[in-house]
């Protein structure tokens, strides 16, 4: 009987420029191969083992590759062809709720807007406490982000306001930054989250576009939202100093103000505005260099794109990740796009 090598119903195979990544939702981790074992992937769910090693010039080869996949847990062998290759593509976003909230803490900033959140399913926040703001108050707001629906919560805080905080009693918090810090050393023992001493500035980790591998999130969500959306600007709220709403920092347009919000209702209409929604369905997919790097489905992305025409679009930074050689700034043998003479803006996208 002939055997094919099928990738499992949580793995979505995705090629790059040079690379391409094997997505595995379900183990939330990823595997790396090159474009020429993704074509022995995609050629395997179709056509016979046999006859791919007949087919090669090292059938001990595809063996070989084959066999570690299957070792690794990406696929298995089996008697059937595989039906599709990325079993879990599927538009599954909802845009009626506040996903996650950026709010810059400012007397404004109350425990009625807390809950408004909250009724529009929002699951995460990001709380920023700079110096000369009453980090005091936020213990006050916690108490009512604690008995909300909000599962997770972020700190972006001076080092001038840390002492004032009730940091061990904030069950939900996940993540720590402490900006502006020139502390030398800091007990972590009693830290049970994942912490980030940083002495850049606010407006420097804010304003911070640099990707690593050690950014990139693998989850079910996140994929499937990143193949129909911008993960970062969609069913996002950010909120600033002065308590104006907008999509987000990066961005200028301001729709509201939170202190004349009374109401989750109101609130709704706010982030149901198209021009609120101008970039939330701009994915990877629709923009120069990015829609042939084998990272988009797992890259949160703050630069603001911009358009060129109705399906093309463009960023006027670059990224430090060059998918046309497969390499990251820093590395040996990187260079940029300006280097390679590969030009995107908004007359058209060219390389040699």
């Amino acid at each position: 009987m002939e055997k094919y090598f099928n990738l499992h119903k949580d793995c979505l195979l995705i090629d790059g420029c040079k690379n391409s990544i094997i997505h595995d939702s379900s183990r939330q981790i990823y595997k790396l191969v090159s474009i020429e074992v993704s074509r022995l992937i995609k050629k395997g769910m179709t056509t016979s083992i046999e006859k791919l090693k007949s087919e090669s010039e090292s059938s001990l080869q595809v063996i070989s590759i084959l066999n570690e996949l299957t070792h690794e847990g990406y696929g298995l062998i089996s008697n059937s062809k595989s039906p599709n290759i990325s079993g879990i593509k599927k538009n599954e976003t909802n845009l009626a709720h506040v996903s996650n909230a950026v709010i810059f803490l400012n007397p404004l900033v109350t425990s009625d807007f807390i809950f408004y959140l909250s009724n529009l399913k929002c699951e995460s926040v990001l709380f920023i406490i700079d110096d000369g703001v009453s980090a005091s108050n936020f213990n006050t707001i916690y108490t009512s982000v604690d008995k909300s629906t909000i599962t997770s919560v972020q700190l972006m805080v001076n080092k001038n306001s840390l002492a004032n905080l009730s940091i061990d009693l904030y069950s939900k918090l996940t993540h720590l930054t402490v900006f502006s810090s020139n502390m030398a050393y800091i007990d972590l023992a009693s830290f049970t989250y994942y912490f980030l001493e940083s002495k850049a500035t606010l407006a420097e980790l804010i304003e911070n576009n640099k990707k690593s591998t050690f950014m990139f999130s693998i989850n079910r969500r996140l994929i499937n939202e990143a193949q129909f959306c911008n993960p970062y600007f969609v069913n996002k709220l950010y909120v600033d100093k002065d308590g104006n709403i907008r999509n987000s920092s990066e961005l200028v347009k301001v729709f509201g103000n939170i202190k004349n919000i009374n109401s989750s209702k109101e609130l709704l209409s706010i982030i149901s505005q198209e021009e609120f929604e101008n970039y939330w369905f701009v994915h990877k997919g629709l923009i120069d260099v990015c829609k042939v790097c084998e990272y988009r489905l797992m890259c949160v992305d703050n630069r603001v794109p911009q358009q060129r025409s109705e399906h093309e679009w463009f960023f006027t930074s670059e990224c430090n990740y060059n998918p046309f050689i497969a390499k990251w700034e820093g590395e040996e043998d990187y260079k940029s796009l300006n280097e390679l003479k590969i030009n995107s803006d908004e007359y058209g996208f060219s390389m040699p």
